[in-house]
């Protein structure tokens, strides 16, 4: 009987230290997505006609998976031809974030975004506030952007 209660609480043990070592995994993770997030998704968002193509070939690098090939098209498509063409300037600030998922692999994070922009046709700055979910990934030690859609 004896040997019975100390096999269960060293199973109880073992778990809980594993459990420990996932819950410390989360955390690590939540927080080094969120710092990746709040680097890379305003270097995504800012741009000026006059480098805008090694502005955004220098962002994408942190992107992956097919949201990488999907935001290229957008880019080379929508992206630079209109920057271009109306001497469109934009920069965003990430003014706050909150994890919505997370494990030790990928974390979805809501970003709150603030977007300044300035045209040929409106030189004059205007604010846009938005929110956005970001999908990260863990491609070995580093995070990258493998989605982002507007919320």
């Amino acid at each position: 009987m004896l040997a019975a209660a100390m096999l269960a609480l060293s199973g109880c043990i073992v778990w809980l230290y594993l459990d420990i070592g996932r819950h410390d995994e989360i955390k690590i993770a939540r927080s080094e997505a969120t710092a990746a997030a709040s680097e890379q998704v305003p270097a995504l968002l800012t741009y000026n006609p006059a480098d805008i193509e090694s502005t955004l070939s220098s962002a994408t690098q942190q992107l992956t998976g097919p949201f990488r090939v999907q935001f290229e098209t957008l880019a080379d498509q929508v992206i630079i031809p209109t920057a271009k063409d109306k001497g469109v300037s934009t920069k965003a600030e990430i003014v706050e974030s909150s994890v919505v998922t997370a494990d030790s692999e990928s974390v979805t994070l809501l970003l709150f975004v603030n977007q300044t922009t300035t045209t040929t046709v409106t030189p004059d700055p205007v604010l846009d506030g938005s929110r956005v979910s970001v999908a990260l990934t863990k491609v070995g030690p580093d995070w990258y952007i493998s989605d982002l859609k507007p919320v």
